[in-house]
């Protein structure tokens, strides 16, 4: 008898659906999958039969042919057993097959016949609900991430027997569409107060800023500036995920097989790669390409400190998802798209020792040393970071002085900013930062004294076209935390600020030496 018996396979984030299909033909015992499945596929065969047998089924004995369609996709992981077992099941007249119609399942089998959680439940999920699939068959432990979704109807699962006896009609799984989601933190680091940082009111002022815009921004300083506290903080005045947020950073997660028992991405998450990390570390791919670093931080923060220790070439591959906000790979034929909407801090010393520039302590680094540390960060990142601040040492008064804004009166004024970019896009995602050429026009006109002002900028600090551009950006930021409906000369020159040490940098390296 043939039967068959949809199921689906993990492409990048997304999933599409398989067709297993199965007939049982006279001849020796022989159990045979074919369709271009990989070893943890084919180590369902024993899974399979062993789950069968304590679960008081039938094995068939013949010839069992397994193809799983359309055979030119590699198929990969153990979330087919459950759907094999069933197609097998339905094949040897167990289970009528006209049953299965309709029905996408998926779930690893224990040996004793238990249904067990697996990798990429949600995209597989989110994926067959956009291919208009209704119903879908799911671990009993994957219920709470999969019930993000509105309109597929989930039937949670804990055993073999339980799939037969429904499919059976004998006692039906009761369907879910939507169940309670447990909220799971996936931040790396505890939400801190902007209050705890002393001394450093301007460069709280840029992160607000940059936070409110959605801009890049790059903080220099020598080691005990404060860099890595105020990056800690960001977290702390960033709005809460919106429901859209929440899925999609859900779905990356698990599609890199990252989300634990009953886990969504419910806050902002935090990454922060080590110096050693290499460009398959934080971009993603591989064979069968999986989400990088830059992805798992979508809709949260990316933090790169000490980010002259990372290796140029490393670095230079951020160029592209940095413009983007996705990255893109290409496997055999086969193109991969994963999201990397990341607001990005990074954080450098000044030089290798870390003290040069500064007052209080002798630099020791060479020409040659300071000069192959700053190699690293190449022009075109710098570029693409909209804000650029340097951190002066703090001395014992400022340190000393009443603590400046605290982390609750930041947050108060990014969310009337962005409240106000919302109501200018019409969307929750989009901000200052992503406006095009054609918005700028509209939204920050250059006309009467704005006119004049730039192009003194433009003239004396060196700025290109993509730099002006930017200010411009920075500028309707700093207007909106104003509740300014107008973006004034005032703004103008604050954004202008944030552009000065790219200046600088350029301008002492034709000198001979340069600096960031």
């Amino acid at each position: 008898m043939f039967a068959e018996v949809m199921t689906a396979v993990l492409h990048g984030m997304e999933a599409i659906p398989v067709t297993v299909e199965t007939t049982i033909d006279k001849g020796l015992p022989m159990f045979q999958i074919v369709g271009l499945a990989d070893k943890s596929v084919n180590e369902a065969k024993e899974r399979i039969r062993s789950a069968l047998h304590f679960s008081g089924l039938e094995f068939p004995m013949g010839r069992i042919t397994v193809n799983m369609a359309p055979a030119g996709i590699w198929k990969r992981g153990s979330h087919f057993d459950a759907a094999i077992a069933l197609s097998i099941l339905a094949s040897s007249g167990q289970i009528e097959p006209n049953k299965l119609f309709g029905c996408c399942i998926i779930g690893e089998l224990s040996l004793d016949g238990r249904v067990k959680q697996v990798g990429g439940a949600l995209a597989i999920a989110a994926s067959m609900e956009k291919y208009g699939i209704k119903k879908l068959f799911l671990p009993e432990d994957n219920l709470a991430q999969a019930s993000l979704l509105n309109q597929i109807t989930l039937f949670p699962a804990s055993s073999l027997s339980q799939l037969v006896l429904h499919f059976s009609g004998m006692q039906k799984i009761l369907p879910q569409k939507k169940a309670y989601v447990p909220v799971r933190k996936e931040i790396v680091c505890e939400k801190k107060d902007f209050r705890d940082v002393r001394g450093q009111e301007t460069a709280k002022r840029a992160i607000l800023v940059a936070a409110a815009g959605g801009h890049g921004i790059f903080m220099i300083g020598n080691p005990s500036a404060g860099k890595t506290m105020l990056a800690e903080r960001i977290p702390s005045i960033l709005p809460p995920m919106t429901e859209k947020e929440i899925l999609r950073a859900s779905i990356i997660w698990s599609a890199a097989g990252k989300l634990g028992l009953n886990q969504v991405i419910s806050e902002r998450p935090v990454r922060a790669p080590g110096t050693n990390s290499t460009a398959a570390a934080l971009l993603g791919g591989g064979l069968h390409p999986m989400p990088g670093e830059i992805s798992l931080a979508d809709s949260g923060v990316l933090f790169l400190d000490e980010v002259c220790e990372f290796s140029g070439r490393v670095l230079d591959s951020l160029r592209t998802p940095l413009e983007r906000k996705e990255i893109e790979f290409v496997r055999y034929g086969e193109t991969y798209r994963f999201p990397a909407r990341f607001f990005s801090v990074f954080a450098s010393n000044p030089c290798k020792c870390g003290y040069y520039g500064d007052p209080n302590h002798v630099c020791t680094c060479t020409d040659g040393e300071l000069a192959h540390y700053r190699a690293k960060i190449s022009g075109a990142i710098l570029d693409r970071m909209d804000i650029t601040i340097s951190l002066p040492p703090v001395s014992y008064d400022k340190w000393h002085e009443k603590p400046g804004l605290g982390s609750d009166e930041m947050k108060k004024l990014l969310l009337a900013a962005r409240a106000m970019q919302e109501k200018r896009f019409h969307m929750k995602e989009y901000l200052n930062g992503d406006m095009s050429d054609e918005e700028l026009d509209r939204y920050v006109p250059i006309e009467g004294e704005t006119d004049g002002f730039l192009r003194n900028a433009y003239q004396i600090m060196g700025l290109d076209p993509r730099g002006i551009q930017k200010v411009r950006k920075i500028a309707r930021t700093i207007a909106d935390l104003e509740g300014s409906d107008d973006v004034k000369i005032g703004h103008f020159a604050e954004a202008v600020r944030y552009r000065e040490d790219i200046f600088e940098r350029s301008k002492r390296k034709e000198a001979g030496r340069f600096e960031i």
